[in-house]
């Protein structure tokens, strides 16, 4: 009887061991909401300004809007770099961009037109998903604890504060009435 006890007890110890383990790794783990939503919200504007630039470079006629649109690329190319490396090390969850039809649904506007008409809705949709972006910096706060994602915050609050002045620019130089911006 006193082997089975001792056989009950060490199969106890272990499952207490890997319930400890399980419990540390969790924690490890990406596990603040605050942080997985920025990092969620960021990879899906990130995906949906590049979407729209990339379709800005194939059919906005001026070269200013283009120039714009491939510096969207480019920086948008290495936050999200950043996220995924730094996500991943520390659990959290990227979805991979926007899903389809959040792309379908930003495009359809833009499908039709060309020329002037779509430097608007471009420039009107990209002012709105930077000042979504700066939105969700200012949501996830400074995370004192995870210093590469407040490096990713700091970056991405300064590139957005860019992008709107570029858009003003952009916007009164061709005299484009976009919502949020004056000329």
């Amino acid at each position: 009887m006193r082997r089975n006890d001792f056989r009950f007890f060490r199969a106890g110890l272990s499952i207490a061991g890997l319930f400890l383990l399980t419990t540390c790794a969790m924690l490890a783990q990406g596990n603040s909401p605050v942080i997985q939503q920025a990092y969620s919200h960021l990879d899906r504007n990130v995906g949906l300004e590049s979407n729209l630039s990339k379709m800005a470079l194939k059919k906005s006629q001026n070269a200013d809007v283009k120039k714009f649109a491939h510096q969207i690329i480019s920086e948008n190319n290495t936050i999200a770099s950043r996220m995924f490396t730094y996500s991943n090390r520390d659990g959290y969850i990227l979805r991979g961009g926007p899903a389809p039809e959040e792309v379908a649904q930003a495009q359809k506007k833009m499908k039709q037109l060309t020329g002037t008409d779509f430097d608007k809705v471009y420039l009107t949709q990209i002012a709105s998903l930077v000042n979504d972006d700066m939105k969700a910096v200012q949501d996830a706060g400074s995370p004192k604890d995870e210093s590469e994602l407040s490096a990713i915050c700091t970056t991405v609050q300064s590139q957005s504060s860019d992008r709107m002045k570029q858009i003003h620019q952009l916007a009164a130089a061709e005299n484009y009435n976009i919502e949020g911006i004056t000329p």
